[in-house]
């Protein structure tokens, strides 16, 4: 499961628990970059880079692009 911030960023679960102070004490308006507004799960697709740490996370079922998992 990874977060989506209100800026559009990736945050994967690593750097949620480890920034979990910064997650909690966000700007309301989303200003600082920390702003949690949902949670997905990446079921699909080219794996999906971690806007923090910069570390990628692969899909559940892998890429279809590149022949499944």
């Amino acid at each position: 499961m990874l977060a989506l911030t209100h800026d559009g960023g990736t945050l994967c679960p690593a750097c949620c628990k480890a920034e979990r102070r910064n997650i909690a004490l966000a700007d309301p308006r989303g200003r600082d970059g920390w702003l949690v507004v949902g949670l997905f799960i990446h079921w699909e697709g080219a794996p999906s880079t971690c806007d923090n740490c910069g570390n990628d996370t692969a899909s559940a079922y892998g890429d279809p692009e590149q022949g499944g998992e």
